[in-house]
């Protein structure tokens, strides 16, 4: 029995498929790949990151007012008893030192979340992209 040649043009079209999407090339195909990848693995650990953060400011804020209004009870109470201070006086007082501290410890938790590094890695994947394009242009 003789073997009929491989049909080439059946052929072509499956080696086709397997290089490209339609009109999208293969090597495009490969490159959009990678980058959604590490922008997946990168929003995954920003997620975490961010549930981090989010824990810890929940758990100071729940320990945080319950030490607050222990300490302001307990800071009245001795100003209005010991010093002979008038309880407006007093509240006022205790009322004035904590707004100063809730700025100061808003503003440290604004820094560190300005200071979060999100997407570092797809950022500077992103930048070595632009430059290569750069490159290609310059040559064209």
């Amino acid at each position: 029995m003789e073997e009929s040649p491989p049909d080439t043009e059946k052929a072509a079209r499956s080696n086709a498929g397997e290089r490209s999407f339609g009109a999208i090339p293969a090597g495009l195909l490969k490159y959009l790949e990678a980058r959604g990848v590490l922008l997946s693995i990168e929003g995954q650990e920003a997620v975490q990151q961010l549930l981090r953060i989010l824990l810890r400011a929940v758990l100071a804020a729940i320990f945080g007012l319950g030490g607050w209004m222990m300490l302001m009870a307990g800071i009245v109470s001795y100003l209005a008893l010991q010093q002979e201070w008038t309880w407006t006086r007093a509240t006022v007082a205790g009322g004035m030192i904590n707004l100063v501290l809730a700025a100061a410890f808003a503003f440290a938790a604004w820094r560190r979340l300005g200071s979060a590094r999100w997407f570092e890695h797809t950022l500077n994947e992103f930048g070595k992209d632009r430059k290569w394009l750069d490159q290609l242009n310059d040559k064209h």
